[in-house]
């Protein structure tokens, strides 16, 4: 079986769509779609999206000239640039800054991406606490020779002995500390990759 490539499957997809759509197109139409797909290398919508801009853009650059002519020559102060020229460089200077002002915009991949840094920076900040929270019952644990703080313990975990509220503690001071790692590690190839 002969490989077909990317433009000829394109090319099937736009005859057998001509097909289901409609009976009627004529072989002008067809054609053209063909035409397009193998010459762009894309879609035929895609390309005849950027087809259509640019057909505008070419209708729109001869008007915009022709308003400029209408409106004729500006006199040139004495000693300066002509008008002309300064309302030119102040058009240039507006769009370079809507041009800088559009790139600087953040894109979809930026946006979830500072989402998902936030995300672990709270992720992060909650499991610091839950450790804290668990060092500091642990060390009640070792630190006292009264009972209380062992039942208030024991009472919490729902275990009977001081064996068990120590393996349970430890084991989740342990856990507690390895996805605090873990989520530490992801933050920062998250900010590498956001450039922080």
């Amino acid at each position: 079986m002969a490989v077909q490539s990317p433009v000829d499957l394109a090319d099937r997809r736009n005859l057998g769509y001509l097909r289901r759509r409609k009976k009627s197109h004529s072989i002008a139409e067809v054609g053209v779609r063909a035409a397009v797909s193998r010459l762009t290398g894309v879609g035929y919508t895609s390309a005849m999206k950027w087809m259509v801009s640019l057909l505008l853009l070419m209708l729109w650059l001869p008007l915009q000239g022709q308003e400029r002519l209408a409106k004729g020559p500006a006199p040139a102060p004495a000693g300066k640039g002509s008008q002309e020229r300064l309302s030119t460089a102040l058009e240039w200077d507006r769009d370079f800054d809507l041009l800088l002002e559009v790139e600087n915009q953040p894109t979809r991949a930026q946006l979830l991406l500072a989402s998902r840094i936030e995300g672990l920076e709270q992720q992060e900040e909650s499991l610091s606490q839950q450790l804290a929270d668990l060092k500091a019952r642990t060390a009640a644990l070792e630190g006292t020779y009264t009972t209380e703080a062992l039942l208030k313990e024991m009472l919490r975990q729902g275990v009977s002995d001081l064996q068990s509220v120590q393996r349970n503690l430890k084991n989740d001071t342990d856990r507690t500390q390895a996805r605090l790692l873990e989520v530490q590690a992801e933050l920062a190839r998250l900010r590498r990759e956001a450039g922080r």
